[in-house]
């Protein structure tokens, strides 16, 4: 089992970060998944994304800014086998938590933080190649600089 920066009830760990880089300069830009075993970034589908992006969050203009977007996704079975249908609301909590982690730094790397939560489900969960019975996505967040 993995330790993680974040708090997580029994432990259990239900979420997965799947990050999409737009605007890397160092890494290829497309979608990646963070392996937590590994402390790396596997890289699913290289392809620029910004088109999807727009696509599956209502064409929002300002999201052409964001250099890339963190996809949460909760496997809720891994919280649920110990804690029953409340492991459901301590995912959700960690899911909190994370995000939480993930704007404060990058408001100390000067960098601003949006968190989307209307988006088109499906577009998400086909380009994650996720399935609904299994792993929900639960929130985007877009990361990059904005203009004053």
């Amino acid at each position: 089992n993995s330790r993680r920066p974040y708090p997580s009830a029994g432990a259990r760990y239900p979420l997965e970060v799947y990050p999409i880089l737009l605007k890397s300069q160092s890494l290829r830009n497309g979608l990646y998944h963070y392996n937590v075993k590994q402390n790396s970034l596997e890289l699913l589908l290289n392809k620029d994304l910004s088109r999807w992006l727009m696509k599956a969050c209502g064409k929002e203009l300002w999201l052409k800014n964001a250099a890339a977007i963190f996809v949460i996704t909760g496997i809720f079975d891994r919280t649920r086998v110990k804690y029953g249908d409340r492991g459901y609301r301590y995912a959700l909590i960690e899911a909190g938590a994370l995000l939480q982690n993930i704007s404060l730094i990058a408001n100390e790397l000067g960098v601003g933080t949006c968190l989307i939560g209307g988006y088109i489900d499906n577009e998400v969960n086909k380009l994650l190649d996720i399935h609904s019975q299994k792993e929900y996505s639960l929130c985007l967040m877009a990361v990059g600089k904005y203009e004053k």
